[in-house]
């Protein structure tokens, strides 16, 4: 057994810390915690309105993100938590099927891509996007 004392315990509790939330940070350092928008419009409907579905991210910084979905005469499903990670200069979020008990994601991981160009805009890309998801989409932060 490790015969360490407290204080080194303590000192080694304090940097373990210190650098979990380092390396939230760096997740998330080139797109801010907040909520972030984004609606697509489908098919016009026989009363002349269009059908769409609203996809709202709250990047909680803890490595996560929440996903709120509504529609109007659209299906959706992946709504719940999504665990981040950033490869390059892209936030990748994928579903935390642990978290969404009885909701259902047949998507394959990550189901949401998020990066931030220099013009300061920021970009998604899902294939759960039905009207054209491969293609970077305007994503909005809303606060």
């Amino acid at each position: 057994m490790l015969n360490i004392s407290k204080d080194t315990a303590l000192f080694v509790v304090i940097v373990f810390f210190v650098f979990s939330k380092i390396s939230l940070a760096s997740v998330t350092s080139d797109i801010t915690l907040g909520k972030y928008v984004y609606t697509q419009q489908g098919e016009e409907l026989i009363d002349g309105k269009k059908s769409s579905i609203t996809w709202t991210f709250s990047l909680n910084g803890e490595e996560t993100s929440t996903l709120n979905i509504s529609s109007w005469h659209a299906p959706f499903n992946c709504y719940g938590k999504y665990k981040i990670t950033k490869a390059s200069d892209e936030l990748k979020l994928a579903w935390l099927e642990s978290e969404n008990k009885g909701i259902e994601c047949d998507a394959p991981p990550p189901q949401f891509v998020i990066k931030r160009t220099s013009n300061n805009l920021f970009l998604i890309k899902s294939e759960l996007f039905p009207w054209g998801g491969s293609e970077w989409k305007d994503l909005k932060r809303i606060n």
